[in-house]
């Protein structure tokens, strides 16, 4: 009965979308939604469209009345398969994610995603991955509230859950998302404040942000959608230098939260971690490198664990691509060395250390489809299998 619930509002939804993209059909409109989207992400105000897309995308004057009706409306989908030794090989679903964009006025916007996919004995779900209303007070500083993605580094925010916005088909292991073994906070629900600083033909952004601490429950990290479990809040900077006509991005980013788990009694860490993060996107070569270093604190601890001292642990990747038309390889190494005297990642089912040697091809069959083969190599601190390869393929579409 919950699955049939849950995939009847998926065709409620569906079924208003000839209504919500009726005046999307052609490419260029698309490429102007696409590009309002990562806008609207990035919080900068998004310049109305020329012409008859202007009453789609729904923008007047400021904080004037809309031009006309509907909402930007996007989709993403994927399938695909892989094989895996010592592990589970065949076809997979994949995954649906619907990415609203409705924007009431030039300064008050919005950002809805919602993702439909199959949990791991083949079960289909829908989560509000993020709902986020803001407030554009200038360039310099838009406000959000609400669930969005924590915007530590680069990587988390840059691309979100159609997988067609990203090079490859895997993430990160470690950055993977809560649901699926990752090991950082990649949402908070709270406020967020974000803008950018021009400087001649450079541009300097920040974000901060605070909201509800995650916690641990059965081995994975819940953002806590209602309120924080132990009276504390998360909190974050990031900081970015945007030049060579933003092709070039250098930063570095902090977050801290208290973090309690669901044993009893329960264990409670004082998360925190910083680093710097360096990406160079151009219409040729893509190159994204990220560093994350813990300095955690185990505050009570129900294990031999120790309390009172500081655990560090790290985990970097650097990944690298090139476009020969629409063909592009690239390759991507990743690195984690967790703690195991940390309760934080010992209560995780992915906090355990490994390495990963990955490459791949991505073919761009148009701008809304893209075919990706990739093959990675993974150690890891398990007893269990410690080292197995894999090969997947992924066909994923955006409208």
């Amino acid at each position: 009965m919950k699955s049939r619930t849950l995939l009847c509002a998926a065709l409620v939804c569906l079924s208003q979308a000839p209504l919500l993209a009726r005046a999307a059909d052609d490419d260029s409109r698309i490429q102007e939604l696409e590009r309002r989207v990562k806008q609207l992400e990035a919080g900068q105000p998004a310049a109305p469209a020329p012409g008859p897309a202007m009453g789609h995308m729904g923008m007047g004057s400021m904080d004037g009345p809309l031009s006309g009706p509907g909402v930007p409306f996007h989709g993403f989908a994927d399938v695909g398969g892989g094989f895996q030794q010592h592990g589970q090989s065949g076809f997979t679903t994949g995954s649906f994610d619907i990415y609203l964009t409705p924007q009431f006025s030039d300064r008050v916007r919005a950002l809805a995603e919602v993702l439909v996919e199959f949990g791991p004995t083949g079960e289909p779900g829908i989560d509000l991955e993020r709902l986020q209303l803001g407030y554009a007070f200038s360039d310099a500083l838009t406000l959000w509230l609400g669930r969005f993605h924590s915007p530590f580094g680069y990587y988390n925010t840059a691309f979100h859950h159609g997988k067609l916005m990203q090079t490859s088909i895997e993430k990160p292991k470690f950055m993977n998302f809560e649901d699926d073994g990752g090991v950082m906070p990649s949402h908070t629900v709270g406020t967020w404040a974000t803008g950018a600083f021009r400087l001649g033909g450079s541009k300097f952004t920040y974000d901060v942000y605070v909201g509800n601490s995650p916690s641990i429950k059965d081995g994975a990290l819940d953002m806590n959608n209602l309120a924080s479990q132990n009276h504390t809040a998360s909190r974050g900077l990031n900081i970015a230098y945007q030049g060579l006509d933003g092709n070039l991005r250098l930063g570095g980013h902090y977050y801290r939260a208290g973090v309690i788990d669901n044993a009893v009694p329960a264990n409670d860490t004082k998360l925190s971690f910083i680093g710097p993060y360096a990406v160079f996107d151009n219409s040729v070569w893509e190159v994204i490198y990220e560093y994350y270093r813990w300095n955690n604190e185990n505050l009570v601890s129900n294990t031999t664990a120790p309390t009172g001292e500081q655990h560090r642990s790290t985990a970097w990747f650097a990944q690298a691509g090139r476009r020969f038309g629409q063909w592009m390889p690239y390759a991507r190494y990743e690195k984690t060395s967790f703690n195991q005297d940390d309760n934080f990642f010992t209560a995780l089912e992915g906090g355990r250390s490994y390495t990963r040697k990955l490459a791949g091809v991505r073919y761009d069959i148009n701008p809304r489809a893209a075919f990706t083969v990739e093959v990675f190599n993974t150690e890891q601190d398990d007893p269990v299998v410690p080292k197995y390869n894999e090969l997947r393929f992924q066909y994923a579409i955006g409208f």
